[in-house]
């Protein structure tokens, strides 16, 4: 059941699940700010561990890849939007319109670990609690992925 849980918390536990590189520089401001929202606290944060364990793999993965990951949020009449952004290769067009499927993965299917319906859970949570998510990338240079969480 959806409850009022602070962002910010939601954010540094999966900073601390998704154990990410130490060759990555993250910053997350403003968080401390925002309103309570309506989610869950576990299912949000592991949401957005998968979104973090995304951006770091667009980076070099596991293997101490570079970059930066940039968590935002600002808040609008009845929404928080939480933005993370990534200054990875980007998405394609292509990508951009499936990834969101059930079954669509970027990976090779050969590879182990991962099932491939990480960013379709990621948006199915986000309905149930009565918000969204969105991508935006020009397909070249980096990758943002936009939240909308009710306020609580």
């Amino acid at each position: 059941e959806p409850a009022p849980v602070a962002v910010a918390d939601c954010v540094g536990d999966a900073l601390a699940a998704a154990r990410l590189p130490f060759t990555l520089r993250v910053s997350a401001t403003g968080l401390d700010r925002l309103p309570l929202v309506l989610a869950g606290r576990e299912g949000l944060a592991l949401a957005l561990e998968n979104l973090l364990g995304n951006a770091a793999e667009a980076l070099g993965g596991a293997g101490g890849g570079q970059g930066t990951i940039e968590i935002g949020g600002r808040t609008e009449e009845q929404w928080v939007e939480l933005t993370i952004h990534d200054n990875g290769p980007g998405i394609s067009a292509e990508a951009q319109g499936r990834i969101f499927d059930f079954d669509y993965t970027a990976r090779r299917r050969t590879q182990r670990g991962r099932l491939g319906f990480g960013l379709w859970w990621v948006k199915s949570l986000l309905t149930r609690l009565g918000g969204s998510i969105a991508v935006e990338s020009d397909g070249k240079a980096g990758t943002t992925f936009r939240l909308r969480l009710p306020r609580a």
